[in-house]
């Protein structure tokens, strides 16, 4: 692309040298324009968002033609701003506060054009947009470079959205977000496409890659409370979900996982306390005590208050101490005890034990 912007910005030189334009600022940014209706912009495409797309098919938009007609006037020491409204972005020359024109770039005698006798009809055929001139300027924003750019972004991104490309989509208008936050009379705001994001992985019943998708944005954006909000619902829902298609395990580690992140909250806590008991009950029924031991460990650790936990946890050495040799029992019983040092009844079963295997010698 820079050598071809290279090549286009020595054809403009020569065909301004050739035309003998002046070098006023004023006429030169109207023949800039001109030219390069006649050496690269060939047709209007609203869907055009791309500079290379200018460069390689001669294709354009309000935007993209805005962006590549300023980057051409800078090669000649001429800086051109922008103009955005809800519907549309137009290029500017600013002289000064009381000395402004406007660049409809879409249409090669579009400098100036309010100055201009039937330019406004050709360019609301061109573009189905109504130009708005600086007298309504409550409806218009004078933005700079960083803001045009983010401009081809945020219309990259309304794009892909409708191709369906949520995800290529999302990282387009981080980019435009990255550059200047969010722009004026925009809806696509990075907190709106964080939740179309996250719905349409969401409607993919792809929940585990929103919450990473999540987790990396909290990152990123740590104050942006929209991002905490869908954590929260998502860490819910997910978690009951697992829980109801008894996928015990995994719902544990999402539950542990969005405790972390809302340390205190009931629903989640409960949510883990059902996994938990459930994968508890499921372990401790197959035989596999060492897992189920180490979690219901967890369990009393997170619920102090929960009794029943303890319990569990000392039924269950009970019922492993039964079908293991003695010296394997008593191993169980001195890490229970190690554990839990002030239960009473894991104490009664441990001596239980040793007398039941006395009597057999």
């Amino acid at each position: 692309p820079k050598q071809k912007i290279d090549q286009l910005i020595d054809q403009l030189t020569n065909e301004l040298e050739l035309r003998q334009v002046s070098e006023n600022v004023v006429s030169l940014s109207d023949h800039i324009l001109q030219l390069l209706h006649t050496l690269i912009f060939e047709r209007y495409d609203p869907a055009q968002n791309r500079i290379d797309g200018i460069l390689n098919q001669g294709t354009f938009n309000c935007v993209s033609s805005a962006v590549f007609y300023a980057v051409a006037c800078r090669k000649f020491d001429i800086r051109v701003t922008g103009v955005v409204m809800a519907d549309h972005s137009l290029a500017q020359l600013k002289l000064s506060e009381t000395a402004k024109f406007d660049i409809e770039t879409t249409v090669s005698s579009g400098f100036d054009p309010s100055s201009k006798t039937g330019i406004l009809d050709q360019f609301g055929q061109l573009t189905g947009f109504a130009y708005v001139g600086s007298k309504n300027y409550r409806q218009r924003k004078e933005v700079g470079d960083r803001q045009m750019l983010a401009l081809i972004f945020s219309n990259r991104y309304d794009q892909l959205t409708k191709e369906g490309k949520l995800k290529e989509a999302t990282a387009a208008l981080y980019r435009a977000y990255l550059l200047t936050g969010d722009l004026p009379f925009t809806a696509n705001t990075w907190e709106n496409a964080i939740n179309n994001y996250v719905v349409a992985l969401e409607k993919e019943k792809k929940s585990p890659d929103t919450l990473y998708a999540l987790a990396r944005f909290a990152k990123v954006f740590p104050k942006k409370k929209k991002i905490s909000t869908l954590q929260y619902s998502i860490y819910i829902n997910w978690t009951q979900t697992l829980v109801q298609n008894k996928n015990y395990a995994q719902a544990i580690v999402t539950a542990e996982e969005g405790l972390t992140y809302f340390p205190e909250n009931q629903f989640l806590r409960q949510n883990l306390k059902v996994a938990s008991l459930d994968q508890f009950y499921l372990l401790s029924k197959a035989g596999d005590f060492e897992p189920a031991f180490a979690l219901i460990q967890r369990m009393t650790d997170q619920f102090p208050a929960e009794k029943a936990f303890e319990m569990l946890a000392v039924n269950l050495v009970a019922d492993q101490a039964k079908i293991s040799p003695i010296v394997s029992a008593e191993k169980h019983f001195l890490s229970a005890i190690t554990k839990y040092p002030n239960n009473n009844k894991l104490r009664e079963l441990f001596a239980y034990r040793f007398v039941k295997y006395a009597e057999t010698l």
